[in-house]
Parts: C-alpha cells; sequence; structure tokens
C-alpha cells in the first residue's frame, strides 16, 4: 500500500512540477512579448520624430535659408549705399532715470552673419552716439544698484563715482554716461517652428522687440519697409510694438498719476477705482432708462 501511495504522490509531485514550468515559460513569453511591443513603439517613434526633424531641415534649406540670404544681401546693399552716400540720420532715447539723449548720429554699420555654409542669423549693428557725456546722480545704495543694472543690462557704457558714509555704504552715486547706444536687428532661423525671428533692440527705446515671421513675409516688399525703417524714415514698420523698456515706462507713467490723483481726491487707489466704476455704472443706468423710455 505504501509503495502505490508513494508513487501516486510522485506523479503529482512530478505533474506539479511540470505545470509549474509551463506557467514559468508562459509569464517568461509574455514578459518578452510585452519588452518586444515597448520596443517596436519606441522604434517607430524614433523614425517618426527623425523624419519630423529631417522634413524640418528640408524646409530650412529650401525655404527659410534662401529668404535669410535674400536679406543678407539687402542689407549689404543697403549700408553700403547709406555709408556711400553720407546719409547722415540721427535719433534721439529717452532713458528712465536719467534724461532724454538727444541728437545722437546713427553710424558704425555693420552687417554680419553666423555662418556662410548653414546661415541661420542675418544681423545689422550700429551705434547711435554722440562726442558727449550725460552726468547725473543718484542716492540711495538700492537706486544706485537698479541704475547700474539697468545701464548694463541696455550695454551703454558709463563711469562711476561712488561717495560713502563712515560705515563704507555707498550713499551716492555720479555717473558720466556716454551718449553712445547700441542697436541691432537680426533675423534669426526657428527650424523647429519652420518660422524666423525678428529681433531688434534699443532702436527706437532701450530694449528688445521681438516679432514671429511666416517665410512669406519676407518679400521685396517686406524688406523696402525695413529699410526705410532702418533709415528713420517709416516708423510704422513696428507699430504695434513695444520695448520692454517702454512698456515699464508707460506702466510708470499711469501708476505715478493714478497716485497723484487720488492724493488730490483725498482717497486711496482703490477707493478711487470703486469711484470710477459706480460712474460708468450710473451712465450705463441713464443710457437704460433712456433707451426704456
Amino acid at each position: 500500500m505504501r509503495t502505490r501511495a508513494h508513487g501516486r504522490l510522485a506523479l503529482i509531485l512530478t505533474d506539479t512540477k511540470i505545470n509549474n514550468n509551463i506557467i514559468s515559460e508562459v509569464n517568461e513569453m509574455a514578459l518578452l512579448d510585452e519588452l518586444k511591443q515597448e520596443a517596436n513603439k519606441r522604434k517607430l517613434s524614433e523614425e517618426a520624430r527623425a523624419k519630423e526633424i529631417e522634413q524640418r531641415e528640408q524646409y530650412y534649406r529650401n525655404d527659410i535659408l534662401p529668404k535669410l540670404i535674400r536679406v543678407f544681401n539687402y542689407l549689404d546693399e543697403l549700408v553700403k549705399a547709406i555709408i556711400y552716400l553720407q546719409r547722415e540720420i540721427t535719433v534721439s532715447y529717452q532713458i528712465t532715470g536719467v534724461g532724454e539723449l538727444q541728437g545722437l548720429l546713427q553710424d558704425n554699420y555693420k552687417v554680419s552673419v553666423d555662418s556662410t555654409q548653414a546661415m541661420k542669423r542675418v544681423a545689422l549693428s550700429f551705434v547711435c552716439d554722440k562726442d558727449e557725456d550725460l552726468e547725473f546722480e543718484v542716492k540711495g545704495e538700492k537706486l544706485i544698484e537698479q541704475q547700474v543694472s539697468f545701464l548694463l543690462s541696455h550695454k551703454l557704457e558709463f563711469d562711476q563715482k561712488k561717495k560713502r558714509n563712515l560705515r563704507s555704504n555707498v550713499t551716492e552715486s555720479v555717473f558720466k554716461l556716454k551718449k553712445r547706444v547700441p542697436v541691432s536687428i537680426a533675423m534669426e532661423a526657428d527650424i523647429d517652428n519652420s518660422q524666423i525671428i525678428l529681433k531688434i533692440h534699443n532702436f527706437s527705446s532701450l530694449g528688445l522687440i521681438q516679432r514671429t515671421l511666416e517665410v512669406d513675409e519676407i518679400t521685396d516688399e517686406y524688406l523696402d519697409r525695413l529699410g526705410r525703417y532702418i533709415m528713420r524714415q517709416d516708423q510704422s514698420f513696428i507699430t504695434n510694438e513695444l520695448s520692454e523698456e517702454a512698456l515699464k515706462s508707460i506702466r510708470d507713467k499711469l501708476r505715478r498719476e493714478e497716485k497723484q490723483r487720488a492724493k488730490e481726491l483725498g482717497m486711496r487707489v482703490q477707493q478711487l477705482r470703486e469711484e470710477r466704476i459706480k460712474q460708468d455704472q450710473g451712465v450705463l443706468d441713464k443710457a437704460r432708462g433712456r433707451l426704456g423710455a
């Protein structure tokens, strides 16, 4: 009896082992299938990405690059004509905390590219300057630091003489600002988005103006308008765009005017805004009353 029992037990154990091996092999196959599917998905994704990159590169070579070359040729010829004809172009700049720089002469033109083989940036740079310095004084350590940061951020040249108190803290600073403003107008290829980026720095005011252009926008008419803009003949070229500095100046002016009016009326700024809302609502109510009548 024991021998038969032992035999049946051995068969059961053998069957169990075989079943476990089969289950293990099935699990391994399932894992391999998952890994293969994941690898195939990644491969397809990488192939699609590579194809997309190649299409963008092709668009750059066939469409964007010829436009940049066209811009370079136009700017190069424009600068040569301005220099040969000795055209004098003057400009003024309003600088926050300093005043107005008047009668600056636009000069020292330079047209450059980042590469002659795979051009991705064309730039025209020049300076607007006058052989004079503007001297002004700033008091307070924080205001002095802000003034230095502002001048440096716009690449303006200056000398500075600091005055310190007994604790060696800077209390006053006399600035001698060179009347020299560096200007640049650049067009850059945005290959990822198949566009061209126009960047204008320190042209009509301090700061950066940036605009996105579709490739088809670069036409003979567009370049003619750009040329007139550079020669200060057509400021409507960038009518709806303001530099960061110009926007900041406008916001600061509006805040000052609002605070001043609130002070004159003897109420806080918030109260003034609420009063304006009430006045507007009164006008609307009168208009509704007339319409109802």
